[in-house]
């Protein structure tokens, strides 16, 4: 299933970090930092699957690659350079994880998709590195780093350098913001979460894959499901060389309950599955003779109620595997509403042979003959049922008509309620309420000294 994950990552020179030593590692290459001569070299990796820059549309030179003629170097070089300050945020890193069930070529121009999307939005460079799984780790753990520049790119420069101006709204405080008309730093980076979970959605389709994401937290989403707790990369390798950690003994716990809360729905669709069978073994050990024709009668009635039980089965398990693709219940919860389908599938296609092993067990063990029933008592049955029949349609259709004359005195009510607020405005002296204005707009009086000051006279 897909997982969705979207961390948004700050490169700073107050924790140590540089530009260049980031695009390096994340790309795969050899880069010099000109700032203090420092060569950062990681060519030796082998897990890097594509390595792009990413420009504006404005930038982009009619190729159909937005990355074509810049140089890597140059580009953080610039981006270390624009900044003066010993703490200065010179890079932002946005992690991704991509969807395992697509393809390499696929999860490729999904990355690539939504870096463009990014340097189009806040008028950036984006330098976007996808990552294959490790060797010792999770093998759909496909993945990329999308480094995004803190200043607007204003041009290209010859040799392959750009040049840099003011800061991207993405980077401004949440007082600039304001100023400039914009929401909360906090809800742009919802607003990028939300961007990448649709264009992972879209993909996902374009690929027939039935799996969703969804950005949203389990609270949002109204779901009382423990989250797990990120183990990140210090915990994820004590866990591999087989040292439990504290993250790990918590998600441990949490899958834990999550397991036993799924075989609990599991246990409880079983017992309810054993008391209907309980309840029918009952009933029809008081089965005799003389009811032989009713029996036959009800079996009718019997198997209309399993075919709308068996339709009803159908929906629930449609509407349980949206779900389960939209990441909101647990498979268990799906497995469950399954076998309840196959169970009344199975009682609806056995409704005549059940009916009639019954009748003839209850004809042995009143040592009687299991040739057919006696007509006489056939016909008397399927009177009786028919009358009971009747009794419950003029039920039916006494609760129907008793439905429509009370919406038609909502409706009624509804229409009258304007003329009746008019009145009561008037006698207090008031403007009648108009059809064109919402009742939310009518012009409204305070009570007490208010009013008398109000619409008193000018002073």
């Amino acid at each position: 299933m897909a997982s969705y994950h979207l961390s948004v990552k700050p490169i700073a020179r107050a924790s140590g970090r540089s530009a260049v030593a980031s695009a390096a590692y994340r790309a795969g290459e050899r880069l010099v930092n000109a700032r203090d001569g420092v060569v950062h070299d990681y060519t030796h990796r082998r897990d890097v699957v594509h390595a792009e820059i990413c420009l504006p549309q404005s930038l982009v030179d009619g190729a159909a690659e937005g990355g074509v003629g810049l140089e890597r170097t140059a580009l953080w070089n610039a981006a270390e350079a624009a900044e003066a300050r010993k703490d200065a945020r010179t890079a932002r890193e946005v992690e991704i994880a991509l969807p395992a069930e697509l393809s390499g070529d696929a999860r490729r121009a999904l990355a690539v998709g939504f870096a463009r999307a990014l340097a189009g939005r806040y008028g950036v460079a984006v330098d976007v590195a996808i990552h294959a799984p490790h060797a010792w780790g999770d093998q759909r753990n496909h993945h990329a780093h999308l480094l995004m520049t803190t200043r607007r790119v204003e041009g290209r420069e010859e040799g392959g350098g750009v040049r840099l101006g003011e800061k991207s709204d993405l980077e401004l405080s949440d007082t600039k913001r304001k100023t400039r008309g914009l929401g909360r730093a906090a809800e742009e980076i919802e607003s990028i979460r939300g961007l990448w979970a649709g264009l992972q959605n879209q993909a996902l389709e374009q690929a027939r894959e039935a799996a969703r994401v969804d950005h949203r937290s389990f609270k949002r989403r109204g779901l009382e499901v423990t989250p797990t707790q990120h183990l990140g990369p210090a915990a994820a390798a004590q866990e591999r060389r087989g040292v439990e950690t504290e993250r790990g003994d918590r998600n441990r716990a949490v899958r834990a309950e999550r397991e036993a809360s799924a075989a609990l729905v599991l246990a409880r669709g079983d017992l309810h599955q054993e008391r209907i069978e309980q309840r029918e073994r009952q009933a029809l050990l008081a089965v005799k003779p003389e009811d032989e024709g009713l029996v036959r009668a009800v079996e009718a009635d019997r198997r209309e109620r399993l075919e709308h039980a068996v339709a009803l089965a159908e929906r629930r398990v449609e509407r349980r595997e949206r779900k389960v693709r939209d990441r909101q219940i647990a498979p268990a919860f799906l497995a469950q509403a399954k076998r309840m389908q196959e169970w009344l599938r199975e009682r609806l296609e056995r409704v005549g042979e059940w009916v009639l092993e019954k009748i003839a067990a209850a004809r042995r063990s009143l040592g009687l003959s299991v040739s057919g029933p006696d007509p006489e008592r056939v016909a008397a049955g399927v009177e009786a049922f028919k009358e009971k029949f009747a009794l419950r349609q003029q039920a039916e259709a006494g609760a129907e008509k008793f439905r429509q004359a009370f919406e038609q005195r909502q409706a009624l009510k509804a229409e009258q309620h304007p003329q009746q607020q008019n009145q009561q405005t008037l006698a207090r002296g008031g403007q009648p309420f108009e059809p064109g204005h919402e009742p939310d707009q009518r012009p409204q009086h305070s009570r007490g000294r208010s009013r008398s000051r109000d619409h008193g006279p000018e002073l």
